[in-house]
């Protein structure tokens, strides 16, 4: 994962259990942008600047600086 000056979300690697947030289970050899975050930021320029970004093997967390938390992957641990 890595995010841009601009706020802007890319992810590449392993897809499985939807990790990149692309909406696939498919690799990703490039980093491709995440488009779900780019709506948000849409939405709301200023609440929805990135923070912090967590990612392991099955999961994939995003902190925004309003305070939400948005986490993708494979949630079978709650």
């Amino acid at each position: 994962m890595a995010v841009t000056t601009e706020g802007d979300l890319y992810s590449w690697g392993r897809g499985l259990y939807g990790v990149l947030g692309n909406g696939s289970n498919q690799y990703s050899l490039e980093p491709e942008l995440n488009e779900e975050i780019q709506l948000l930021k849409q939405e709301d320029p200023k609440g929805k600047q990135i923070v912090k970004v967590d990612s392991a093997d099955e999961y994939t967390g995003v902190l925004m600086k309003d305070g939400s938390y948005y986490v993708w992957g494979k949630n079978d641990r709650g």
